[in-house]
């Protein structure tokens, strides 16, 4: 249960845990609200209700809630979700985007909370990585269900994710910025592969990393290829966490 004690736009609210311990934004799509804020209330200044003695401190808002430190956010991680039977997957879509290394396909999100999985099947991932939802029908920019969701790591690594702890991305120059962050190698020459042992990868092209040697670097290309390239035609730019 949360308090409500400000309602800051038509996707926010500012609120607070019964004991205050724990303040900050939260999306209306997470909140069954059963008393609103009332409209008076919703002015600059943050609203605190009468029986807390002790408000909690006013915070700014920023232009965009998602850029704050999503930590300051009240997330509940859904229950354990009973085991079920593998899902067939269709292959991921590819970007036909002439650059050099495209943006991937599918559905892309932005983990806004850091998770570490505790099954075998869960997919663990870091606050600000992009992950791929890869469920049948999922498309980019949809928002996903708030429940466990089939996801994949940029590198290749697949998992059940909770659908509450990311958001929805769309906006390329946004997915850019992100994808910086992402260990990666990039290709230093064209690279034509070894069939059935190395993937082939362009100048500049960027493999995304899911571990390394002393002669190899292995991952998923941002053109979609799975595989490992020689570190002799790659340089790692991102190093691995």
């Amino acid at each position: 249960m949360l308090v409500l004690l400000k309602r800051v736009d038509p996707n926010w609210y500012y609120a607070c845990t019964p004991d205050q311990e724990r303040t900050g934004f939260i999306p209306v799509n997470f909140l069954d609200v059963r008393i609103d804020v009332p409209t008076r209330l919703n002015t600059t200044e943050p609203v605190v209700p009468p029986s807390f003695s002790n408000p909690p401190p006013a915070t700014i808002m920023q232009e965009d809630p998602y850029k704050k430190v999503i930590d300051s956010c009240i997330y509940d991680i859904p229950k354990a979700r009973p085991p079920t039977p593998t899902n067939t997957r269709n292959e991921d879509e590819v970007s036909t985007s002439s650059q050099v290394s495209p943006i991937p396909g599918g559905a892309l999100l932005l983990v806004v909370q850091e998770f570490t999985g505790e099954n075998s099947g869960d997919l663990s991932a870091l606050s600000n990585e992009v992950i791929q939802w890869v469920e049948p029908g999922a498309k980019r920019g949809e928002t996903p269900p708030e429940d466990w969701i089939n996801c994949a790591k940029l590198n290749g690594v697949r998992g059940e994710f909770p659908g509450n702890l990311v958001r929805p991305l769309s906006d390329d120059k946004e997915i850019k910025t992100y994808l910086k962050n992402i260990p990666q190698a990039e290709a230093i020459k064209d690279y034509e592969g070894v069939p059935g042992q190395c993937i082939a990868l362009e100048k500049g092209e960027v493999i995304y990393l899911s571990g390394e040697d002393a002669t190899f670097c292995y991952g998923r290309s941002a053109s979609g290829k799975q595989g490992k390239v020689p570190k002799t035609v790659c340089k790692v730019t991102v190093p691995l966490h």
